[in-house]
């Protein structure tokens, strides 16, 4: 076992430390935090514990990077790390005994690029002032006890490309001003309380490579507009409370369903082709766990 020694303060022109994955234990020396040209603190993956995150932390202004995930604080995220407003990435994910309100002030933080909060004990609702990070690329605050409705100041937030909410406590009718977020790659939504329908506001998000929105409360017919969604590997969706038509070019969209690929999508059975009442030809995509990659659908 190791212990990250206080003498490294001495190096007063250090500027990243990287530790991460090792099996240092114990707390952070407050003397680190004192080395005022420190600019990357990376400490994931060790067995750091023995109470909350060091109060000291607030004295690192110049920090960009701070990552702390998987060790064992616990406690609530002391107030003086929203001093840190030069962060670009934030993760105090994987320390499940961290506890408390998601902080207001992390919307102070606008170089902010990156942010995961993920499995914590945090609660609480989205706070509004997250939508002035409009520089966030990132944000994980799956399997956390955040929920409510989301802030429709999210709306701002057009960088964003990963959006992972899984497991948390989501409350809503599915917010369509998501749709807004046209840099989207991977939207996460799955085993929350999200109702309604989905949006046809989702058919904007053409970069999106992965939708999971299983184990909601949705209804209805899914879009036929998501068949604009060219480049879309991934659309978990199963347990959801409807059955439907979707255009050929929407499936192919989701599955890439050539004969050569067997990559589609886990959880839908392509059943067969039918023609809708308007005269278009249409698959229907029967919701429950596919068994194997039944196509009948011609080319």
């Amino acid at each position: 076992m190791l212990q990250i020694p206080t003498e490294l303060a001495l190096l007063t022109r250090l500027g990243t430390i990287s530790l991460d994955s090792n099996f240092i234990v114990n707390t952070i020396p407050s003397e680190i935090f004192g080395i005022s040209s420190l600019r990357n603190l990376t400490l994931d993956g060790n067995e750091l514990r023995r109470g909350s995150i060091p109060t000291t932390v607030g004295q690192a202004t110049g920090l960009q990077t701070l990552r702390l995930a998987g060790n064992r604080f616990s406690g609530t995220i002391p107030t003086q790390l929203n001093r840190l407003t030069n962060l670009q990435v934030l993760s105090l994910a994987n320390n499940t005994a961290i506890e408390g309100r998601i902080p207001t002030e992390f919307g102070n933080f606008r170089n902010l690029e990156s942010l995961s909060l993920a499995q914590t004990e945090i609660r609480a609702n989205v706070p509004s002032e997250y939508g002035r990070l409009t520089r966030l690329r990132e944000l994980n605050i799956s399997h956390t006890l955040v929920g409510g409705a989301l802030p429709t100041d999210f709306g701002r937030l057009t960088r964003l490309e990963t959006i992972d909410f899984t497991g948390s406590r989501f409350r809503q009718a599915f917010p369509a001003f998501l749709g807004s977020l046209t840099g989207l790659t991977m939207l996460m939504l799955g085993n929350n309380t999200i109702s309604g329908t989905i949006p046809t506001e989702l058919a904007n998000l053409r970069n999106l490579k992965i939708l999971d929105l299983h184990s909601n409360e949705l209804t209805g017919l899914l879009p036929t507009e998501l068949g604009r969604l060219t480049i879309l590997g991934t659309f978990t969706n199963h347990e959801l409370a409807f059955f439907c038509f979707f255009s050929i070019n929407c499936a192919r969209s989701l599955c890439s369903l050539s004969h050569a690929n067997e990559m589609c999508v886990q959880h839908f059975s392509i059943v067969w082709q039918k023609t809708s009442p308007s005269g278009e030809t249409h698959c229907c995509l029967a919701l429950f766990p596919r068994k194997s990659a039944t196509s009948e659908i011609g080319t």
